[in-house]
C-alpha cells in the first residue's frame, strides 16, 4: 500500500467494513468511528464520573490518584459501561469475586470491597470482567478478554 501525503482516501488490501444482510459491519470500532459519530453508543466517563467511581463503596483502589491519572479513553469507556449496567449496585463484592473465579479471574477483596490494583494490565482485566467482556472458552477453558461484544437475541 502506498501512503498518500495529500488529503484523500487510501485503499488497503484488507476490508475495514462490509455490507451483508442489510447491515454495514466494521472490522473494528476504530474504523466505524472514523466515519460515524458513535459517541451516543460508546460514551466515556467524565472526570466527575471517574472521581465517583474511585469513591464507590464496592471498590478499593491501591492508589486512587494513579488510577485517575491512567484513566485513558478505554478505562473511561469501561467506567461508563460499568456504571450504566449497575453491576456495582446489584452485586456484592463477594458475588463479584465468585463470578470472577468462575471465569478464571482472580479478584481480591478487602473490607468487603473489590481491590483495584495499580497494575494497568490487571485493571484492564478487572474492568473488562465488570463490563462482561471476560469469558472462558468452551473447549479448553482458557480465560479470554474480548475487545468487543454483541448480545445474541434469542
Amino acid at each position: 500500500m502506498r501512503r498518500e501525503r495529500n488529503f484523500g482516501i487510501s485503499i488497503s488490501d484488507t476490508a475495514d467494513c462490509y455490507y451483508t444482510e442489510g447491515e454495514l459491519q466494521f472490522s473494528s470500532f476504530y474504523f466505524a468511528r472514523q466515519i460515524f459519530d458513535l459517541s451516543e453508543y460508546y460514551r466515556s466517563a467524565t472526570d466527575q464520573e471517574v472521581q465517583a467511581f474511585t469513591t464507590s463503596d464496592k471498590l478499593s483502589f491501591e492508589d486512587t490518584e494513579a488510577f485517575k491519572n491512567t484513566a485513558n479513553t478505554w478505562i473511561r469507556r469501561k467506567i461508563a459501561m460499568i456504571n450504566d449496567s449497575d453491576v456495582l449496585v446489584n452485586y456484592k463484592a463477594s458475588e463479584i469475586k465468585r463470578l470472577a473465579k468462575d471465569a478464571g479471574i482472580t479478584i481480591e477483596i478487602e473490607n468487603k470491597k473489590v481491590v483495584i490494583p495499580n497494575d494497568k494490565e490487571q485493571i484492564k482485566v478487572i474492568l473488562g470482567f465488570l463490563d462482561e467482556e471476560a469469558y472462558k472458552g468452551p473447549f479448553f477453558q482458557n480465560t479470554f478478554l474480548a475487545n468487543s461484544k454483541r448480545k445474541i437475541n434469542k
